[in-house]
């Protein structure tokens, strides 16, 4: 009856885009019990029961297929934590929280397939709505809404509660959102807290096995030359062809975990040396500039504030990077940003094999 009525509740809140009152989220809160059912509203939100949530990790031996992210809660203090998750499906990428912060990088994770579903990997405390509560690999979570197409799962470890966000699928493509929750929650049954014993490799070469918060995780690098500059070499992009290297200043830029570098004047700029995505569906090439003998070409998503930089070259191999703004920046803040990764980008050289 309490579901009943908690359903009925969730279906007003969706028809009028948001409740008026809402409860704000506690650090301390701890998850009630879960249900006997999963909750399903009008709007096609289907949480997975019990017997489709994936094993725990610590009782299962980790799949090689699967690449671990290891970040921080939205609350000071909180351990680390760490989930599995497989890069066939999934397209981890840097999000930019807000502007101006050096805690303004975070990351996410996108569904290959789905289009917006969008696992967001640190959520903050705001107001939301609950929805239901549901139980993962012997953990249990809190399911709430902050908006119609998205939830927010909170779970409680070690005194500390940590958030993730869930952007949904329109809801008119009620499959495709069950199927994007499904997806997710199989991510989040891998949750656990990091311990410094792990054997999983960091995602950068040179980052300790248990990094500290991301933007923090600085890679041990070659001395710099006397003009300030340090070589590095990537091998591993995987949407660039063969390897490459390229040269950036290191009063200039940050070099941080997935070989992102974080702009020393502004946190809200950033330079994605090897994306994960193929964004070329996405958007067109809509103009071309030529830098250092290389010609590239720009994709602009000014909705995700994302710039792409594509080149092909002679023997069809495609190198592309990524250059990210937080949304809501002024034009000549990023035209900035795009002025100073283009420094970066104008030393790029393949390595070809000979």
């Amino acid at each position: 009856m309490k579901l009943l009525i908690a359903l009925m509740v969730v279906a007003s809140c969706l028809a009028m885009t948001a409740c008026q009152e809402d409860v704000a989220v506690d650090a301390t809160h701890k998850p009630t019990a879960p249900p006997d059912a999963p909750a399903l509203d009008a709007a096609g939100i289907d949480l997975v029961p019990t017997d489709r949530a994936t094993p725990h990790p610590t009782t299962v031996a980790t799949p090689v297929s699967l690449a671990r992210y290891e970040g921080i809660s939205g609350y000071v203090d909180a351990p680390h934590f760490q989930i599995l998750f497989d890069p066939d499906e999934w397209s981890i990428e840097p999000h930019l929280m807000m502007s101006g912060a050096p805690e303004s990088l975070a990351y996410q994770l996108v569904h290959r397939q789905l289009l917006s579903c969008v696992l967001f990997l640190r959520e903050g405390a705001r107001q939301y709505e609950h929805l239901a509560t549901t139980n993962l690999a012997g953990r249990t979570w809190d399911v709430d809404i902050f908006t119609p197409d998205r939830l927010v799962y909170m779970t409680l470890e070690e005194g500390f509660n940590y958030l993730f966000s869930l952007h949904l699928p329109q809801a008119d493509r009620k499959q495709q959102r069950q199927s994007c929750i499904a997806q997710a929650e199989t991510v989040l049954a891998t949750f656990a807290i990091a311990r410094t014993d792990s054997d999983v490799l960091p995602s950068t070469p040179g980052a300790s096995a248990a990094s500290p918060r991301p933007i923090q995780t600085l890679i041990l690098l070659p001395t710099p030359d006397p003009l300030g500059f340090v070589s590095l070499t990537v091998s591993n992009a995987r949407l660039s062809a063969a390897p490459f290297e390229m040269r950036y200043a290191v009063n200039q830029w940050t070099l941080v975990d997935y070989h992102i570098l974080i702009d020393s004047r502004s946190p809200a700029c950033l330079l994605w040396l090897a994306p994960t995505r193929d964004r070329s569906d996405s958007a067109p090439i809509t103009d071309e500039i030529e830098l250092a003998n290389y010609v590239w070409g720009l994709r602009r998503l000014p909705d995700e504030g994302v710039i792409i930089y594509e080149t092909k070259l002679d023997n069809d191999r495609i190198y592309r990077f990524q250059v990210n703004y937080a949304i809501g920046m002024p034009d000549d803040f990023v035209a900035g940003c795009q002025s100073r990764a283009e420094k970066v980008i104008a030393t790029f050289q393949p390595i070809v094999d000979p």
